[in-house]
């Protein structure tokens, strides 16, 4: 499939939202649009060689986002645009928001440190448990349609089952992640700090970011609240979930967890790697995307989403009126590739749309769509493309939501969607 840009019109509705983040600074005041410098390598805050440094230029660098957020809050500024250095940096949640603000956090393009490398490679290899061996080669037809309602259609002759995804082939889902010069800043969890790598805090205030390298995180890689506006491209969230980090509490959500946030997003040109909670620690519950509580008319374009032990799109809670189109998923979701799931008093999402989007023929479990069970054995649920229920996974909490005095599907195919049975990328 061809990789689609960015659609003229979602670039039109963020164009004209107020403080909108495709805009230009408002005017060159400081109140208008504040510039601030952030490099790993600068002097850290409160020792004596940071005196005077105030993040105005690269020579007066700050060393955190931290201390860049202190500075935009000292300044009120309204429009903040923070350049990162390649380099390591912690976690940091955002909380200045002013009313129509603009917060802007970009890489500059660069390499990401050997060091930076090798650290993640230890981690890798002393927290996350061996998989299986190698799967067998995969047969088949590629770019089979499946616009077809949820467990229904034919199916595609004579393909191999694959197994879960292994330690091998899961190196190779991600094995070009960090060659691209334009994502350079690393974002890490660590035991202290290992839940999120990124929280962006809850106003009136949208945000932008770009050329992340967002890692080793326990429960998510970015998570927002209840804010203007989203825009993420170009980055990359990569080993997310229990397996990855053994630190703090809870299972792994979401590469991005967006919790109410809207009136709109763009997530567009990243990748989603290796997502993943361990077997008997909610292996299902993680997610590349996960929207929750009414976060609605997103956009989720040009993105791929690979290794991930849960559905790669999850929608949750009256999250309606988005479109995912022109992705690419390769051996990912537990049931589903883009789901609607209830729990306690959930309402079911309506009118989110998957189209023309190339999926792998596999789950990552190694379940082939429309053939394959998933949940109890007493009441197995075959795996599909689309899926939506409630609660336990099982056949009897599957479907609901289509009445006749409210017929809106949560998910429906919008067409040009295929299969595909080599990666795509």
């Amino acid at each position: 499939m061809k990789k689609r840009s960015v659609s003229l019109a979602v670039v039109a509705l963020i164009a004209a939202v107020p403080g909108a983040l495709l805009s230009g600074p408002a005017s060159a005041t400081v109140n208008d649009e504040l510039l601030i410098f952030v490099d790993a390598k600068a002097p850290k805050a409160g020792t004596s060689a940071a005196s005077g440094r105030d993040g105005s230029t690269k020579e007066t660098a700050l060393s955190s986002i931290k201390e860049a957020e202190k500075v935009a809050r000292e300044k009120s500024a309204t429009s903040v645009t923070v350049t990162v250095a390649p380099g390591l940096y912690e976690p940091f949640e955002w909380n200045y928001a002013p009313k129509g603000g603009k917060i802007t956090i970009k890489s500059e393009t660069g390499k990401v440190p050997d060091e930076v490398l090798a650290a993640a490679d230890a981690r890798i290899s002393k927290d996350a448990p061996p998989r299986d061996s190698t799967p067998p080669a995969k047969k088949g037809t590629p770019d089979e349609p499946f616009d077809i309602a949820p467990d229904a259609g034919s199916i595609p002759p004579g393909r191999a089952g694959a197994p879960a995804v292994t330690v091998s082939e899961s190196a190779q889902i991600g094995s070009s992640s960090l060659a691209d010069a334009s994502i350079a800043a690393v974002y890490r969890c660590n035991s202290t700090q290992p839940d999120y790598a990124i929280k962006l805090g809850a106003g009136d205030t949208s945000y932008e970011l770009s050329g992340a390298v967002v890692e080793l995180c326990r429960n998510g890689g970015l998570r927002i609240y209840d804010a203007a506006g989203l825009f993420v491209h170009n980055s990359l969230f990569q080993y997310i979930g229990n397996r990855y980090n053994t630190y703090g509490s809870g299972n792994g959500y979401g590469g991005i967890h967006m919790v109410g946030a809207g009136p709109w997003a763009l997530i567009t040109d990243n990748r989603f790697y290796n997502h993943e909670n361990l077997p008997g620690s909610g292996p299902s519950e993680i997610h590349g995307v996960y929207a929750a509580d009414g976060t609605s008319n997103f956009t989720l374009e040009d993105n791929n989403f690979g290794a991930i032990s849960g559905d790669p799109v999850r929608f949750r809670n009256a999250s309606n009126n988005s479109t995912i189109q022109y992705n690419k998923f390769w051996q990912t979701g537990y049931v589903a590739i883009v789901s609607d799931w209830r729990f306690d008093a959930d309402v079911c999402s309506r009118g989110n749309v998957f189209s023309n989007n190339v999926v792998g023929y596999w789950t990552y479990g190694g379940q082939e769509f429309n053939v394959g069970q998933v949940g109890l054995a007493s009441d197995p649920v075959t795996v599909s493309v689309r899926k939506w229920g409630h609660d336990a996974v099982r056949q009897a909490n599957v479907g609901g939501c289509v009445t006749s005095s409210n017929p809106v599907e949560p998910i429906a195919f919008g067409g040009g969607n295929s299969y595909t049975s080599v990666r795509p990328w």
